[in-house]
């Protein structure tokens, strides 16, 4: 569908996402507050009070990627409202009220935000919980469309398309479809409103100072078009903005139980052992029962005991409750379960079952592949124009479905599901087991994209050599980077890697700050573990993926080098069923549902990830989102891509001069925009950037400090090991939350090591770093002086130096006999230091940005572990 801007031009509509992502404490002393959502955040500030009358004022900021049309915020004043400015008291269909825009500031721009004040009574609280109500409904009833011809010259005419309001309410940010039989070319009242046009005779438009129909009245919208008979509108439909009353007068979305599982799928074969966790956000229980949705049979009883062996349960007394169950997974289904208390009651949690995927279907898989791959590398094929290579391979992809191969004389795939995506290239169709697979046909007019084809071509005419590395003058600690590079990232014609290229990068980044990682070379043919790396990028400040994408139908697709061998296919059979991995010639892609399935919400703590890869934000000129929701669904809040072909000498230069403003310090959205600037690119790609244009490696000041929003991971914390929020821990509890994290307990016990950091500057003016800390062990006392010496550090990182500032271990700390936990295996002894308040002199780094990394580490043996507490970590 041809998706063309017409004279004044069109900005698409999206709601804001309404699930609260950041909510960050009050400072009740001051009465500030801020609160961070999906798409927007609120900042809450009294700015003067007398008697009981406090007055408020309020920023709404859109840190979204759309514009805010026609907000409407609801929130609790908790107070008696007495006026309010810049915006409008309103009462819902439900009689609950919120506040409104006063039209003159109806949308909200991408980094924009609106102000509004109001004074209100007898304030008993700062409100803690906000969302935008405002949805976009079809109007069924009370209006119509009307076409009005004007003067004629040849095919050409003027027109006017009227809508007429028949109702006693306004029609607010409305969108009118309409079907026509004529073109148009131009509007003549562009303050109107904007049109684009879907596809051949149909068009949409959108009123901009005529956002708003007044009740019972009309808006003429007048057009210079071209004709083709009488000209007629066929068929129409009308949107409009109106108040959303689910979303008014709800509370904050936190259950009072969370659910969650070891697995989020099986296999049929799979022997249906599953780990359930119920984590309740109140005190007092003692037992937590597991439900069936399907049924409401209660499944098993969850403790909270330690008894890992029995009932799953890692942690004794650390507010989770859990049992182990065996599921039924006989045939491919959707298990449906819930945890209840007979007060309380969770949200369904979901496990898929898949039915298992063969031996003999391997093959079968394995030799359609095998069979593109040898003809598509023969002299026969390569001699071929690029329509010769589409026609071959649809021949030999029907050969397939009907006879298969010498090996295989029968079909191996299904005859109906083979379709060539011309946009991509790409040619689709589905194995005997139901497993949809893709081969790319290589265009060699487009042998210099980042594609199956690249190059390191340069056509802005830069140097791709790197300028020698300075050192970080600052002395600031930027972060940490990883560059995933593919095999697939390199010029097919004249087989030259350029993996040198990406590792010259990394070395670069790292003197300045950013230590930078990358994935290992393969270039000699070794295999490949893309897939596996992908898994594992919670711990980065900065992912540059490096690799060939693609588009299918509005789904991008990443390219990984993992060998589609027997092994493989074998390790990867879930991800394969669900989709979330897809054979691609002789290797796979990775959709972006793999993130949303390898990551738990927040999991990717601030992430900014860059793809140096075709089609990521879609193709064809349409820009597409959907790896973007995908990796912020799980807490990356920054991507930069592109839309259509990359070519890799413009793609060098935007991810150099982008990666280089940001080191020195720009937010992502200037170092964007620098990078836009400057690189002009002869071809036809479109750069975007999706999510936090404010985004910077460095916070302004540690974030997050007390660990107080209910996660089951530390928001604004980068993360590796067994790592987890608790509530409390036995009969203690300090300060609400607090971080543990250990060397790895019960199903955490592959690790043997954890870690938890923040990258962040120290004020100008601030002089210490105070944190609290409790460090808890089974070695004590029996191991003292022996070998097994686990120990927790604390290391600040500044430029490219580290310092350790902390240290305890089994022989060095002082320990106390407890009884508030007891580990799971080693023996029923635990010992702790007991809560201690570190003062660390942190003045020489005062202006700068510091990464503060915490560490507990098992040493000599992994049978009796250690953890650690910590809270209250502040800058002063």
């Amino acid at each position: 569908m041809n998706r063309k801007k017409i004279a004044a031009g069109f900005i698409s509509f999206a709601l804001m996402m309404q699930s609260c992502v950041f909510a960050v404490s009050a400072a009740e002393e001051n009465k500030t507050a801020n609160f961070e959502y999906d798409d927007f955040s609120v900042s809450y500030s009294v700015t003067n009070s007398y008697g009981n009358t406090e007055v408020v004022s309020l920023t709404l900021t859109n840190t979204g990627n759309e514009t805010i049309e026609d907000w409407m915020l609801y929130f609790e004043p908790n107070g008696d409202i007495q006026y309010v400015t810049n915006a409008t008291e309103m009462t819902a269909e439900n009689g609950k009220m919120y506040f409104k825009n006063n039209g003159y500031n109806a949308d909200i721009a991408p980094s924009s935000a609106v102000t509004f004040t109001y004074a209100v009574n007898d304030c008993t609280e700062i409100p803690d919980y906000y969302a935008l109500c405002q949805t976009r409904v079809e109007k069924t009833e009370g209006y119509d469309v009307s076409l009005s011809v004007g003067e004629s010259w040849g095919d050409s005419f003027n027109g006017s398309i009227v809508i007429t309001n028949h109702t006693d309410k306004p029609i607010e940010a409305w969108e009118l479809s309409i079907d026509t039989n004529f073109t148009i070319t131009e509007i003549s009242n562009s303050w109107a409103a904007t049109v684009t046009e879907l596809d051949e005779y149909q068009y949409l438009l959108k009123g901009t100072y005529t956002s708003t129909i007044a009740a019972n009245s009309s808006v003429s919208l007048g057009f210079i078009g071209v004709k083709s008979g009488e000209p007629e509108i066929s068929s129409y439909s009308l949107t409009e903005v109106k108040e959303d009353t689910s979303k008014i007068g709800s509370s904050t979305s936190i259950e009072n139980i969370k659910l969650s599982a070891s697995t989020k799928d099986l296999l049929t074969t799979d022997d249906g052992k599953v780990y359930f966790y119920a984590k309740p956000a109140y005190d007092d229980v003692h037992e937590i029962n597991l439900v069936d949705a399907s049924n409401d049979i209660v499944l098993a009883t969850m403790y909270d005991d330690g008894d890992y062996e029995n009932h799953g349960d890692d942690l004794e007394n650390d507010g989770v409750f859990s049992c182990v169950v065996t599921v039924d997974n006989a045939v491919e289904a959707q298990l449906s379960f819930y945890a209840e208390d007979g007060a309380n009651k969770s949200s369904d949690f979901i496990i898929d079952v898949y039915e298992d995927i063969s031996d003999e279907s391997i093959d079968e898989m394995i030799a359609v592949n095998n069979a593109l791959e040898t003809f598509s590398e023969s002299d026969k094929y390569k001699n071929l124009t690029f329509e010769e290579r589409v026609d071959a391979i649809k021949n030999l992809l029907k050969q397939l479905s009907e006879t298969g191969t010498e090996e295989y004389p029968h079909s191996l795939i299904v005859s109906s599901s083979i379709t060539f995506d011309k946009n991509s290239n790409l040619y689709s169709f589905m194995y005997n087991c139901k497993i949809t697979g893709f081969f790319e046909v290589i265009n060699e007019e487009y042998s210099e994209t980042v594609g199956m084809a690249s190059s390191l071509s340069n056509e802005n005419g830069k140097s791709t050599e790197l300028d020698e590395a300075t050192n970080n003058e600052n002395n600031s600690y930027l972060g940490t980077a990883k560059i995933i590079y593919d095999l697939n990232v390199y010029d097919r014609k004249n087989n030259n890697f350029s993996y040198s290229l990406f590792k010259s990068y990394a070395e670069k980044w790292s003197k300045e700050g950013l230590n930078t990682t990358i994935t290992a070379d393969h270039s000699d043919g070794s295999d490949t573990t893309s897939i596996e790396e992908l898994k594992n990028l919670s711990s980065y400040d900065y992912v540059v993926i490096a690799a060939h994408g693609a588009d299918n139908n509005n789904n991008p697709l990443i390219a990984v080098s993992d060998p589609g061998n027997n092994e493989n296919y074998k390790r990867y059979k879930k991800d394969l069923r669900s989709g979330r991995i897809v054979p691609y010639g002789e290797s796979f892609c990775v959709v972006h549902s793999f993130f949303e399935r390898y990551y738990e919400e927040n999991e990717l703590n601030d992430t900014l990830f860059f793809f140096y890869s075709c089609d990521i934000f879609g193709e064809n000129d349409i820009i597409g989102y959907n790896m973007y929701d995908s990796l912020h669904s799980v807490g990356a809040e920054t991507v930069v891509g592109f839309c259509n072909e990359l070519h890799a000498g413009y793609g060098n230069d935007m991810l150099t001069d982008f990666t280089q403003q940001m080191i020195y310090g720009h937010t992502s959205g200037e170092a964007f925009n620098y990078a836009n600037t400057k690189n002009k690119s002869k071809y036809t790609e479109i750069p975007v950037i999706a999510g936090n244009i404010n985004k910077s490696w460095a916070n302004a000041t540690v974030k997050n400090g007390d660990f107080e929003p209910n996660d089951s991971s530390p928001r604004y914390w980068n993360y590796s090991g067994d790592v987890r929020i608790l509530d409390s821990l036995g009969n203690y509890v300090h300060d609400n939350n607090l971080l543990f994290m250990s060397t790895g307990i019960g199903s955490k016990s592959d690790y043997n090591s954890s870690q938890v950091s923040q990258v962040f500057h120290i004020p100008e003016n601030a002089t210490t770093l105070t944190f609290s800390y409790n460090f808890i062990s089974e070695e004590p006392m029996e191991w003292v002086g022996d070998e097994y010496d686990d120990e927790f550090l604390t290391n600040i990182y500044a430029g490219t130096s580290t310092s350790t500032v902390l240290r305890e271990s089994t022989n060095t700390s002082t320990w106390y006999r407890t009884n508030i936990t007891n580990f799971y295996g080693g023996d029923n002894t635990m010992y702790e230091t007991q809560w201690k308040t570190v003062t660390i002199d942190v003045e020489q780094y005062a202006g700068k940005a510091i990464k503060l990394e915490f560490n507990v580490n098992n040493v000599g043996d992994n049978t009796y572990n250690s953890a650690v507490l910590i809270d209250n970590v502040l800058v002063a």
